[in-house]
């Protein structure tokens, strides 16, 4: 087994299968910034797909977060304070993907836009507005 603390620069380690071989320093997993992967193409359809799952499973979740939270409270709703209620529930977004989701809401019907110029947006059956 390798040693978990690096070594001095410009010495070498053994490898881990014990061949006798010797690696640079600071060279394998773990040291510096990772240039890519290799998957085989045979699994690859299957890693894009994982992939796109979680990021849909995730972004819907944020989505239903913040349906929630506007429903609920009321009011008008801006980047702010959609960051602000996610944060509440665990979710760690910017604002440029808070106003994304405030525009999905309002295509699905959730909010209605209450300034043209602005956005900010209301529950649809909000009766403030």
């Amino acid at each position: 087994m390798v040693s978990s603390t690096r070594p001095a620069s410009g010495t070498t380690q053994e490898s881990d299968d014990h061949s006798g071989t010797s690696i640079p320093a600071g060279a394998g997993p773990g040291f510096g910034k990772v240039a890519g992967y290799r998957i085989r193409n045979d699994a690859l359809p299957a890693f894009q797909a994982a992939v796109i799952s979680h990021q849909q499973g995730e972004l819907a979740s944020q989505k239903d977060c913040l349906a929630e939270a506007i429903t609920a409270e009321g009011g008008e709703w801006g980047a702010q304070r959609s960051v602000a209620a996610l944060h509440e529930v665990g979710h760690t977004i910017d604002e440029k993907r808070a106003r994304q989701i405030l525009r999905d809401l309002a295509a699905d019907g959730v909010i209605d836009r209450a300034d043209a110029d602005r956005a900010i947006y209301r529950p649809t059956a909000d009766p403030e507005q």
